[in-house]
């Protein structure tokens, strides 16, 4: 860790009282955990709507984590380019584990917005990367890791798009293809 619980706590109180957005890198159940009771604590000490809660990898947190991060409106911000390139070591190292490293369905299904980002230079920063290994949910030597856990075609681009400017706050200039808005485009000759 970081920062110790207590002290992560009372950063991110203070953080969120002075209507800060706030975002935590933070890969396992123990790590969520303190940056979950963090998050409540804030609320608590001064709730605010739209706080737009991030949480950077969201690394392997368990169902009930989940549920509590759901209640926050916990965005997720996710890099699944990693489970291609370092999934067999995963699997090698966490075993069954390593199937919910990052559990993007699961957040769907509790209705957590989850965002993809490439976390480059860690690993590609091509979007169509990012994209293709959150539906295929495959390693580099195509092994399955986590595959109950992957994302259609159409959920990937949203989270690349639309899902990341909202996390950002900055839904109303970026994310889709409308009048007014910044774009970056490009044609591709297939089905991504």
């Amino acid at each position: 860790l970081y920062h110790e619980p207590a002290e992560l706590r009372e950063l991110i109180v203070r953080a969120h009282a002075a209507g800060w957005q706030i975002g935590v890198h933070t890969q396992g159940d123990r790590a969520m955990e303190s940056t979950i009771r963090a998050f409540e604590a804030a609320q608590a000490a001064r709730a605010r709507e739209d706080a737009r809660f991030r949480i950077e990898h969201a690394g392997l947190p368990t169902a009930a984590q989940l549920r509590r991060m759901a209640n926050l409106e916990v965005i997720t911000i996710n890099q699944p380019r990693y489970l291609y390139d370092s999934g067999d070591e995963f699997l090698v190292r966490l075993g069954d584990r390593a199937h919910r490293l990052q559990p993007l369905r699961e957040e769907l299904d509790h209705d957590i917005t989850v965002v993809l980002s490439s976390d480059s230079d860690v690993a590609s920063y091509r979007p169509l990367d990012t994209i293709q290994a959150a539906v295929s949910r495959t390693t580099m030597e195509g092994r399955p890791i986590g595959r109950d856990q992957a994302l259609t075609v159409e959920e990937a681009v949203r989270a690349h798009t639309i899902d990341a400017a909202f996390s950002i706050r900055a839904e109303d200039r970026l994310g889709s293809i409308e009048a007014g808005k910044l774009a970056d485009l490009v044609v591709i000759d297939g089905d991504p």
